[in-house]
This record gives C-alpha cells, structure tokens and sequence, in this order.
C-alpha cells in the first residue's frame, strides 16, 4: 500500500464551505452544493488520495456571513507554521456587486439590498489568507463570476513584483470568468460540473510519470476538457510563488511505484536542489538565479528564482535611472515598472524636474515684463523658488524707485483711521447695526452721483428686511470692510433655518473668498515686511487683511512687529 510520502498530510488544514439553500426567494437553491461537500470532504480524509487529520477539516453548510467569516478565521490560526498548507473552498451563488464590482459570496441570509453585510467579500477572504502564516495557501471557488479575483490579482506573469507583496503563497482557482456562470447538472444528487471534474480527476489519476499530481495539472486538464465541450465554462487559475506546483494529491494511476524508489529519487533530487539553492541565495545575482532554473526546470524554487530575477532586475533598472538622472530616464522606468518599488520616488522626480523648468519659464516670464506685481506673484507661486533672492532684491528696488516718504505718511495715517473703524469681536451686534447705517448712506450717496433713480433701501427699509437680505445687499456694495458684518448676517439667519441650504452655499462661498482675499493681503504684506523700504506697504496691506478678519492675530502681530522695527 502507498504511502503519502509526498504529502505532509498532518500540517494540512481544509475548510469547505458551501451554501444551497438561501432565505432570499431572489436567490435559487442549488442542492448541488451539499454533494460537492460531501464528495470533497471524503477525497481529503482518504489516505489513498490525500489522507489529512480529520480534526483539521473544518466545513460550513447553509450558515450566515458572521459563522462563515469565523470559519475562516479559525481555520487559518489551524495553520500555525509555514510547514502547514491552508486549503479553502467555496460553492455557491457567486454575486458582482453592482455599485463597486468586487464579488461576494452568498450565504444562507444574503439580501442583495444589503450585499456589504449579508455576503462574504472574495477579496477579505483572500487577506485573511495572506495574513495566515502558511507558507502555502490554496483558494477554490466553484460559483458564478468567481474568475474576477483573476483581475484583482492580475497576471503573474506580468505582475509578479507586485504579487509578491499582496499575495504570497496564494493558489487561486475559479471554475469560470468573470462573466460567466458556473454550471450544474439537473440530477440534484451530482455534484457541479467543476467540483465533479476536480474529485474525478484525482480519484481516476493521471496519466504523468510523477507519484503526485499538482493542483495546477489538474485544473489545467479540466481546462482543455471543458474548452472541447460546447456552452461550458473554462476554469481559470492563478498562482504566486510555487504553491501550485506542490503536491495536492497521489496519483492513483501510478499504483506500481516503489516507495523506496521513489523516496530515494526524489531524496537524490531534493538534496541536490537544495544545495545549489543555498548557493544561489547566498550569492543573490542575476546570473546565479538564471543559472539555477536553467539546471532545475522542476525545482520547486524555480518561481522564487523567477521572482527575485524580476526584482533584481528592477533594482538593476532603477539604479542605471539614478546614475542618467535625467526626466527621460526617470519616465522610462514608470512605463517599464508601472507598479514597482521605486514608483513613487520615480514620480517624485519627474515632478521636480516639471516644477523646476515651471519655475525657470516665469521668472523669464516676470523679468521680461519687470513690475512690482509679477515679482510679487512669483513670490506666491514659488515661495521657495530659485529666483526667490533675486525677485527679493528686485522689489525692494521697485519699492524705493516709486515711493516716496510723503506717500508712505500718507498711507500710514489712513490706516490708523482704518484700524480705528475697526469693530472688535465682542460687539457683533453693534458692528452690524453700524454697518446697516453705513450702507444705506454708501448707497444713497451712490443714488445721487449716478443722477438717477436706483431701487435701494433706506435706514427703515433695510432695518426690516431678512438677515439674508440684508447680507444679499450689503454684498452688492461689494466693500471688503463689510464682508464680516454680511457674514454674521448670514449665520444669524441660518441659525434660525437651520435646514436652509442656500445660506449654507452662501456662507461657503462667502468664507471661501474672505480666506482667498486674506490670503492675498498677507502674501503681500509678508514681502513687503521683509524689504528694507516697504514696511508701509506692509502695514497697508497688514490692516486690509484684519478689515477681512478683525481681531485677526496673525496680521496683528505683523503690524505690532512692523511698529517695533520702525522705532
């Protein structure tokens, strides 16, 4: 009798999970379901086949999402080394969901109205099995849609740096596409078509000259059947590292090996790989790791070489980009490596290289013209540019060439009357009581210079209309000084509408452009702090800022910083 030599069957975990009938009239009962369980639970407790613990199989029939999620849970902590092997396997409804596209798994309560919470997400059983510490992970699901996960993971063939990172280790094996259904025969005691072809497979063998069979050759044989037969499916698989080509099961087809033969060949084999491996790794060059899958074809390290010739490579790649240092290079390493390891300081580059040549064609651009006002917005543009010094420098000439000492008394006098009319914080009320006098005088002597009839408010008109009125008109005025009063009005009227969304968009774009004409000032104000002569520009523009914000302490305490230096 043969022995499971090939297969370590006391480290490997099974969880089977199935549900065939549903509460949700919407969703059909396949009865189907209970057969594949049946058939694959007895598969991997014969010791002919696969032979494992039956402590360590764990199966779930017709439960709900919490006890199905909890299965899962409890049987990746069964697989407590990297010796273990966790195999998982689903049958059911397969469900896309039709806000995000990810696939769910049905369970025995699953509402479509609320997928997220009555379903098993495919993609957090996946992590689940990442975070599993086996160093080998199996994921088989026979339902409808279940090859979108094949999107998720991507190609490995193409993608395997990035794979590496998300799921190392991982098997996984769908019994159709994305856009496909998984089939069953009408006879309700016969297992699905892929989960019959799967048991039939091993229990029949396979006509290789190997004691074993892996995964992958069995599904890859399902494959060519079904692409043969017309309306049916073709299973799909998807694999990173070397969990597909480990042993899945003895192949009954080969009864007349010797144990002892087979064990010292494979001994011979083994031991020879093992050792070439050791120097492969301890060397870690491209060319060792190309010369071991050259020598070992069907080592079962030919993937993990495989891999590491992709990074190596890529380091390979990355390192020639940083000794060119130019932004071709830099580009040409994003297309070659869309997803690598060096992505973002890749693109890093690339967008100091564009801020660089952005900020070289404007200060061309203010040079050529040479005002104070485009040395000012380079300044806000690029204020840690390589022009900064030189658009320093150039202010403070254009300061002193166009100011003079009776303008600058001048603007100093007309801002401590600003300051002065200035209301504080404290007396909200009052400040915008004033501001209703003011504005209806502002608007009637703007009556009289026009020289014709204007439909305006006077003391008593204003006085009554609504708090939003009153901020709609003194918008109108469009003087900055007033721009918090109107504010206040605002919210005094939204505090008694509290579900009024046209305040609510009228306060947003009030505050939006308060901040943005803050802003503007104190941008200003900061340059002109810093030049020799124009700390009375600073000052004018110090107090045009607290006229958008009174009590404002940032342009406070430039203006009292401003006032220290004077003297």
């Amino acid at each position: 009798m043969r022995t499971t030599n090939f297969i370590n069957n006391s480290k490997y975990v099974v969880l089977l999970i199935g549900v065939s009938t549903y509460n949700n009239a919407k969703l059909g009962d396949i009865p189907n379901v209970k057969t594949n369980i049946s058939d694959l639970k007895q598969l991997f407790l014969d010791k002919r086949y696969i032979g494992i613990k039956e402590s360590n199989l764990v199966f779930s029939l017709d439960e709900g999402e919490q006890a199905i999620s909890r299965k899962i849970t409890d049987a990746a902590k069964l697989a407590k080394d990297q010796d273990y092997t966790l195999f998982v396997y689903y049958t059911g409804h397969g469900i896309l969901s039709p806000e995000n596209f990810e696939l769910y798994f049905a369970t025995a309560d699953t509402d479509e109205k609320y997928l997220e919470d009555t379903s098993v997400n495919a993609k957090n059983i996946l992590d689940k099995l990442n975070r599993c510490v086996a160093s080998r992970k199996i994921f088989v699901v026979d339902a409808c849609h279940s090859g979108q996960i094949h999107n998720t993971m991507g190609d490995v063939k193409s993608n395997v740096a990035s794979l590496m990172k998300n799921y190392e280790g991982v098997h996984y094996v769908s019994a159709c596409d994305e856009y496909s259904s998984a089939l069953f025969p009408k006879n309700p005691n016969a297992p699905t078509y892929f989960t019959g072809a799967l048991v039939s497979r091993v229990h029949k063998g396979m006509d290789i000259d190997k004691p074993y069979l892996t995964l992958r050759e069995i599904v890859d044989d399902i494959s060519d059947d079904f692409k043969g037969r017309k309306n049916m499916p073709c299973p799909q698989q998807s694999c990173v590292l070397n969990a597909d080509m480990m042993p899945f099961a003895l192949n009954a087809i080969n009864k007349d090996f010797s144990n002892h033969y087979v064990a010292t060949a494979v001994k011979t084999q083994t031991e020879v790989s093992e050792s070439e491996w050791k120097k492969t790794v301890k060397a870690n060059t491209l060319a060792a790791y190309y010369e071991y899958v050259e020598k070992f074809p069907k080592s079962p390290y030919k993937k993990v070489a495989q891999n590491k010739i992709v990074e190596l490579e890529e380091d390979e790649k990355w390192s020639q980009t940083e000794i060119l240092g130019t932004p071709l290079a830099y580009s040409n390493y994003v297309k070659a490596y869309p997803l690598g390891k060096y992505l973002s300081k890749a693109n890093a580059k690339i967008y100091e290289f564009k801020r660089f040549k952005e900020d070289n064609d404007m200060w061309a651009s203010v040079c050529n013209i040479d005002t104070l006002g485009k040395y000012q917005d380079y300044l806000r543009i690029f204020p840690k540019g390589c022009h900064v010094d030189e658009a320093y420098a150039k202010i403070k000439e254009l300061s002193v060439s166009i100011k003079s000492k009776r303008k600058f008394f001048a603007l100093f006098f007309t801002l401590l009357i600003v300051l002065f009319m200035i209301p504080q914080n404290s007396d909200n009320g009052n400040y915008c009581n004033s501001v209703s006098d003011t504005f209806a005088v502002r608007t009637i002597k703007k009556d009289t210079n026009k020289n014709h009839v204007v439909d305006t408010y006077n003391n008593s008109d204003f006085n009554k209309a609504s708090k939003e009125q009153q901020a709609d008109k003194i918008l109108e005025a469009k003087d900055e000084m007033h721009f918090g009063a109107a504010l206040q009005l605002y919210e005094q009227a939204l505090s008694e509408n509290p579900d009024n969304e046209q305040i609510l968009r009228k306060i947003a774009d009030l505050k939006k452009l308060i901040n943005e004409k803050y802003d503007y000032y104190m941008v200003r104000a900061e340059v002109f702090a810093k030049a020799d002569c124009g700390s009375d520009d600073a000052t004018r523009y110090y107090g045009m800022a607290l006229r958008l914000k009174p009590g404002d302490l940032k342009a406070s305490q430039g203006i009292e910083s401003l006032k220290v230096k004077g003297k």
